[in-house]
């Protein structure tokens, strides 16, 4: 399995998409659509940049409970904290 993410910023947070989940990339009014294999799509402000070897964590429970929905762990890249996507059949 792919370890490769999409980064992308969504109110402020950084997401990683899951590469092979993602279909395409398009601007957007007012910012980005991604466009999901499952036929689902996300909207955010920015398309950060493809990390490609993202290791993803999950995290204690008391962590996981304040992670938003749809989150399946969490990942530092450049110092930063990103949220992982789990499933990618629609936005959280």
């Amino acid at each position: 399995m792919s370890r490769a993410h999409v980064i992308v910023r969504r109110s402020g947070v950084l997401w990683g998409l899951p590469a092979s989940g993602v279909e395409g990339v398009e601007r957007h009014a007012g910012g980005i659509r991604v466009r999901l294999a499952g036929g689902g799509e996300w909207l955010a402000e920015a398309v950060v940049t493809l990390a490609a070897d993202l290791e993803v964590r999950r995290p204690p429970a008391s962590v996981a409970r304040r992670l938003p929905a749809g989150a399946a762990g969490l990942a530092l890249l450049g110092g930063q904290p990103v949220v992982v996507a789990g499933r990618m059949e629609v936005a959280p």
